[in-house]
């Protein structure tokens, strides 16, 4: 897909920004000087989504289009995602793509698939592959060892929250009084000298805190900036959708911001 890209209506797509910050009309001024001064933080994710775009290589066969035709289509096939959260992945592919059919021709199912996990990448920044390739997002060889779980035809995106993000309470810490200053204290300067681990960024929101105990490698998510714009939507619009469950999301942040006080790899 083309590049440069419009970074304005990405955040659109992915954040609901309003349509006032992604045009030139002079109404939407205060908008728009408000929303391009969010941009600055934002840099790591946009240079992300290059990577992820260019990644992205439709099959080229004779009469068939492509599942992807330019990144117009990759941030409606975001928003169509959004809007339908309950929606099994085999009946949100085809409801995006039946209406796109060309000369009766629709993309092939692994192009489609490829499309899907490409804007999964950039809504929900995990990578929630349809078969038995895997795809590394970045995250240091030690982590890769692991298979990525299956995004199966039957199962909604809401569903893959439960799958990805199932939380091991740990009660004998979580209600000790100085579990939040625990928490609070955990830098990753302070984790790296005392356990010796070597912390590895990461763009998989899944490789967060990931441990490969053979290699002494931890995955740190570094995006912070992502998961506060996630926030921020639901703060701004609580009944908007937010692609992160935002419990999810305070949690990572918290503990992202606590764990990159020093530079990882």
């Amino acid at each position: 897909m083309s590049h440069p890209f419009d970074r304005l209506s990405l955040c659109q797509a992915v954040w609901g920004w309003p349509e006032s910050a992604c045009s030139d009309d002079t109404t939407g001024e205060n908008d728009l000087h408000q929303h391009v001064n969010r941009l600055k933080g934002l840099e790591t994710f946009f240079a992300y989504y290059k990577d992820v775009v260019a990644s992205y290589v439709p099959e080229q066969l004779g009469g068939v289009p492509a599942a992807l035709n330019g990144q117009a289509d990759l941030f409606a096939l975001i928003r169509h995602i959004k809007h339908n959260v309950n929606t099994s992945r085999q009946e949100l592919l085809q409801s995006f793509f039946n209406p796109r059919e060309i000369n009766g021709q629709q993309p092939t199912k692994t192009d489609q698939d490829r499309a899907l996990n490409t804007a999964m990448k950039i809504l929900a920044m995990i990578d929630c592959t349809t078969n038995n390739s895997h795809e590394a997002m970045g995250v240091g060889v030690s982590l890769l060892n692991k298979q990525p779980p299956i995004w199966t035809p039957g199962r909604s995106y809401n569903d893959l929250w439960n799958i990805f993000f199932t939380q091991n309470e740990c009660p004998e810490i979580e209600n000790e009084p100085s579990a939040s200053i625990l928490r609070s204290s955990l830098t990753a300067r302070k984790l790296v000298k005392v356990t010796g681990l070597k912390l590895i960024g990461t763009n998989d929101l899944r490789n967060h805190l990931r441990l490969d105990s053979k290699s002494g490698v931890v995955g740190i998510y570094h995006h912070t900036s992502v998961l506060k714009q996630h926030l921020l939507q639901v703060k701004n619009d609580p009944s908007s959708h937010c692609s992160i469950p935002p419990a999810l999301a305070v949690t990572r942040h918290s503990m992202t911001e606590s764990l990159t006080v020093c530079q990882v790899s």
